[in-house]
């Protein structure tokens, strides 16, 4: 007698699938024309930033889009010790096929380039593409609402909520001792020695920051690489205290789109307990 078991496979079916044309991915894709998108070049403190509103002909159509790929729930993830990306983002995150979005892509590039914003030639420019959505009751893990910054040089995100009064904070810090400001890890770390030990002792003092890797070269140099370890916890609407200083703010309203460099401490400014509205954005990063 056969030991075999029957399985009953259900069918895959055309209509299953969410298809689309590369025509069609385009023209959700498309941005109006140059004369009707309101552009705003600014820099503030050394911040060189770039706001275009009014920016897509179709910004529900791309919403639609990219709400079909699947999305990780960072908070889960970060629960479970594992994420398949690098990123430190709350909320979920989808990370999007570059393929798709090569069009999207070439828009960016050449209205930055029109604005003399971007100085990169365009072979010379490689894209990352995922979204970021933020919701009512976010939790954060690891106090991931403080200033970071990012691996890459450039991130733009293309807001596609009506979210006005979230955004990007962009924040300094200011030595108490020489009153100088510093708008990076970077900077901080090619100072001399006591503003780096200010710095990382007030990281411990207000954030609890704590050293992740003591036999990193870093922390052997004095330098230390150092991390918040208090895992999940409440969202925190951060907007600055008295050891970061917010100086700018790009409000994440709908259909518009921020362009700034990665290497400034900055983070994302949401309200996670009183929002009625969520934050939903295409992030696209130069590497």
């Amino acid at each position: 007698m056969s030991s075999k078991t029957t399985i009953d496979i259900p069918e895959a079916l055309l209509e299953d699938f969410n298809t689309y044309s590369t025509h069609e991915i385009m023209d959700i894709c498309m941005f109006n024309d140059i004369k009707d998108i309101e552009i705003d070049i600014g820099d503030v403190e050394g911040l060189r930033y770039f706001k275009a509103r009014n920016l897509l002909k179709n910004p529900l159509g791309l919403r639609d889009f990219l709400q079909k790929f699947p999305a990780e729930n960072k908070e889960k993830s970060a629960l479970e010790g594992h994420s398949f990306s690098g990123s430190k983002s709350p909320g979920l995150q989808q990370p999007i096929e570059r393929a798709f979005m090569g069009f999207m892509g070439y828009q960016i590039f050449n209205l930055c380039k029109q604005y003399s914003f971007l100085k990169y030639k365009e072979k010379s420019v490689s894209w990352k593409y995922y979204t970021n959505y933020y919701y009512n009751g976010m939790r954060s893990w690891n106090k991931n609402y403080l200033p970071h910054v990012d691996p890459f040089s450039y991130a733009s995100n293309i807001f596609l909520t009506d979210s006005s009064e979230h955004g990007t904070s962009f924040f300094k810090y200011v030595d108490p001792v020489t009153e100088k400001s510093y708008y990076s890890m970077g900077d901080v770390m090619s100072s001399t020695q006591d503003i780096r030990d200010r710095y990382t002792k007030g990281l411990s003092d207000w954030y609890g920051y704590e050293v992740s890797d003591p036999d990193h070269p870093a922390n052997k140099q004095g330098t230390g690489v150092m991390q918040c370890t208090n895992g999940d916890a409440p969202w925190v609407h951060y907007t600055g205290d008295d050891f970061y200083t917010r100086y700018h703010f790009l409000p994440s309203d709908f259909n518009s789109m921020s362009m700034y460099r990665g290497n400034r401490w900055h983070s994302a400014t949401f309200n996670a307990q009183n929002s009625k509205t969520g934050r939903y954005s295409l992030v696209g990063c130069i590497l």
